[in-house]
């Protein structure tokens, strides 16, 4: 988004979370909760944990959080994204996120022995080592072996956290899917935000100088229909009606701006799964 929308709207870039509009500061009620499970699992010294939710929900978000989190205090934490990756190429990540850089003509065996080297070493060392699986529904059957693996060492202090979306489970097999639910000792789940929420995760992402709301009051409700609660709709309605208000000329956001963007979008496909009004019915 460019600045000139941003100042007509009074939201000064310097007080934005980076990137634009990522209300990456935003902590609610379930964001608290969910980190408030990942910190007692890892203090616990439990194996593993599943964080689920929606996509778009935030997971991404939360996992980012928490790691940051654990390298101010100490824990040794390495992140991946696992959609769709090689093995390989996951193995080389979680060795260079533990403290040592392969070659890259480096197989996997060696690639292997050096990671779980690398989690005894850290481990005897004293460490706390945290391992974050992110886009695990796009998982190929390698990595969930690959999972399974570091799931059953026979090593103390590491935490295995793996990210999912809970409507994507059935690109898994049945038995890939038993066998991560038996390695699992506990859940935290990101479920969408609720309407008072939707109004605190708005003023993370786009912060104002002024007083008054970027929405009017009784559209927010309309707000919450199109998106969901889902955050990243959220950011993408928003973004698209800040610069449609400021091109119109608007001092607030209401329901006919709304309405004529999610229109605009293409609808359900791209803010939400309802967004029309329900018509009235003839007399």
């Amino acid at each position: 988004m460019d600045y000139q929308t941003l100042f007509y709207w009074g939201v000064s870039p310097a007080n934005l979370p980076a990137p634009l509009g990522s209300g990456s500061d935003y902590c609610g009620p379930h964001q608290e909760e969910a980190l408030a499970r990942l910190h007692y699992a890892v203090e616990s010294g439990m194996r593993c944990v599943r964080v689920q939710g929606a996509s778009g929900v935030g997971k991404t978000r939360l996992l980012n959080r928490f790691s940051r989190a654990l390298e101010a205090t100490g824990p040794r934490t390495a992140v991946v994204a696992v959609a769709n990756r090689e093995t390989q190429e996951l193995l080389f990540d979680l060795n260079v996120a533990l403290g040592w850089t392969p070659e890259n003509d480096h197989n996997l065996t060696t690639l292997w022995r050096h990671l779980v080297d690398r989690i005894t070493g850290l481990q005897y060392a004293g460490s706390t080592v945290v391992l974050i699986f992110d886009q695990f529904e796009a998982a190929t059957t390698e990595t969930i072996r690959l999972f399974t693996r570091l799931a059953r060492l026979d090593v103390d202090r590491t935490t295995l956290i793996v990210a999912q979306t809970e409507s994507s489970t059935s690109s898994f097999s049945p038995a890939a899917l038993s066998g991560i639910k038996d390695l699992v000792d506990l859940n935290a789940r990101l479920p969408a935000l609720s309407l008072d929420e939707v109004e605190s995760f708005l003023a993370a992402c786009w912060p104002r100088e002024r007083p008054t709301p970027l929405i009017r009051e009784n559209a927010l409700e309309r707000f919450h229909e199109l998106t969901q609660g889902n955050p990243r709709r959220i950011q993408r309605l928003m973004s698209v009606c800040l610069v449609a208000g400021r091109t119109l000329g608007v001092g607030e956001i209401d329901s006919d701006l709304l309405d004529r963007v999610a229109e605009e979008m293409g609808g359900g496909s791209m803010v939400g799964e309802t967004t029309a009004r329900p018509q009235a019915r003839a007399a």
